[in-house]
């Protein structure tokens, strides 16, 4: 005799589905919850590179990989003659400082502070140098903060020795940096906050 097959009852037949609906919802807020947290890691990575963009202005060579959390946050008014908290990046290789990328506020600019960022190797020479932000006069301001400032670019390969700290002012004040055409306090308040920004890594490099 052949067997009957038995049909499903409603009440398992409702159970399939409810448990087959349960596990496509599942899947699918897994999903999203792997797409959401992917948006807010590639969201933090992208600030993370524009918080850190001054380093790699000033060491282009830095190691992309470079977090945040490796910036060092100093304030130190005295030192630095501001009250505002500079930031430090050490670039090593093997294992060694090889360079110190410096961001920090002058403030006796003609209309305000003005934020450089600079890069020293071992020796305290400078090896790379930019203004990030200014609000001097038009014309004057764009010509310190151009990428493609022949003056800015100057301070490159100059350190306490060269000159030495004494003549870390413009030539119209006796010393040996070249300035600006009818930017006297601009090209003034940018030398002497780089000579003090030196003095600065210098003496932290004393104190390691």
């Amino acid at each position: 005799m052949e067997r009957k097959l038995k049909k499903p009852n409603k009440r398992s037949v409702l159970f399939g589905s409810f448990a087959s609906i349960l596990f496509v919802f599942a899947v699918g807020m897994s999903c999203v919850f792997m797409i959401k947290d992917k948006l807010e890691r590639a969201r933090a990575q992208a600030q993370d590179m524009r918080t850190l963009s001054w380093v790699q202005a000033v060491i282009p060579d830095v190691v992309a990989d470079i977090s945040t959390t490796d910036l060092i946050d100093v304030v130190d008014p005295i030192r630095l003659g501001t009250q505002r908290p500079a930031s430090l990046f050490d670039a090593t290789q093997d294992k060694q400082v090889a360079a110190t990328a410096m961001k920090w506020a002058v403030e006796n600019g003609y209309n305000g502070a003005i934020e450089l960022a600079l890069a020293v190797n071992r020796g305290g020479t400078i090896v790379g140098i930019t203004v990030l932000t200014q609000n001097e006069t038009r014309g004057f301001g764009d010509v310190i903060q151009s990428p493609e400032s022949h003056w800015i670019r100057s301070f490159q390969g100059r350190s306490l020795k060269n000159p030495l700290r004494n003549l870390w002012q413009l030539r119209s004040n006796g010393g040996e940096i070249d300035g600006l055409s009818g930017a006297t306090i601009t090209a003034n308040a940018v030398v002497t906050g780089v000579a003090t920004a030196l003095q600065y890594l210098e003496s932290r490099e004393l104190e390691r």
